[in-house]
């Protein structure tokens, strides 16, 4: 499952990432050589960004590609290593919740806002990313949770 997962997410960023190139190409294109610049290019490639952003953050959450510090750590017995990777763990986990209930509560409130240049899409549609990659992200770091206690072993 996980790794259908990840192959689905990697996909979306390769989409993600060739339409929001073609979409900033006809940006400038359309901006210097035909002097008409087109309202919602710059706007869309900015939410695709946001997108890439969130979905990135997953997979490189679950490859555990995140910025680590290990001066202090590499201090710790193996032992309390792993009593600090479960500690980290819990504590992501928290944080990723708190971070999923204030993203519901902002596209409760921002969902018939209409978007700046295309007003096809509101601002609640933009946002859901929020609880969509919030999701995926806790879906991973509880099976690292998971992984970590039934290892017994603290993480690289």
């Amino acid at each position: 499952m996980i790794r259908v997962l990840d192959k689905i997410l990697g996909m979306i960023l390769e989409v993600l990432m060739v339409i929001m190139v073609l979409v900033v190409i006809l940006q400038v294109l359309a901006r210097y050589a035909i002097k008409v610049p087109i309202p919602w290019t710059e706007e869309s490639a900015r939410y695709m960004l946001a997108y890439m952003t969130f979905v990135g953050s997953a997979i490189a959450l679950r490859e555990g590609k995140h910025i680590v510090v290990h001066f202090l750590y590499d201090r710790f017995s193996s032992g309390h290593k792993r009593a600090l990777d479960l500690l980290f763990h819990i504590l992501i986990l928290f944080f990723l919740f708190l971070i999923l209930w204030g993203g519901l509560k902002l596209i409760d409130g921002a969902w018939d806002v209409p978007t700046a240049s295309m007003p096809w899409f509101t601002m609640g549609q933009i946002y859901l990313i929020l609880p969509i990659g919030l999701v995926i992200m806790i879906w991973y770091e509880i099976g690292l949770l998971w992984e970590g206690l039934k290892s017994g072993k603290a993480d690289p």
